[in-house]
């Protein structure tokens, strides 16, 4: 049984691995992707750091929220089997 608390934890340090951690592998290979410019965007210009952190927050916690929703279902669709 995979936790949810667990997927949302993981998908909010790096976008991705909540999914990966869910067994969501092209969903998680996407929110990587989505996530790669933002890094890129930090490393290779003079982008302010807030501005930067906060495009990484709010598509951290979209990612966290959708770990945590598809764990959550399956652990509902779970408890009828």
């Amino acid at each position: 049984m995979r936790s949810r608390f667990v997927a949302t934890f993981l998908s909010f340090i790096f976008p991705g691995l909540g999914q990966l951690y869910n067994d969501q592998t092209t969903k998680a290979l996407g929110f990587a992707g989505l996530q790669a410019p933002t890094l890129l965007l930090a490393g290779l210009t003079d982008a302010p750091l807030s501005m930067i952190f906060m495009i990484g927050a709010v598509f951290g916690l979209w990612a966290a929220w959708d770990a945590y929703t598809v764990a959550a279902r399956r652990d509902f669709y779970r408890a009828f089997e």
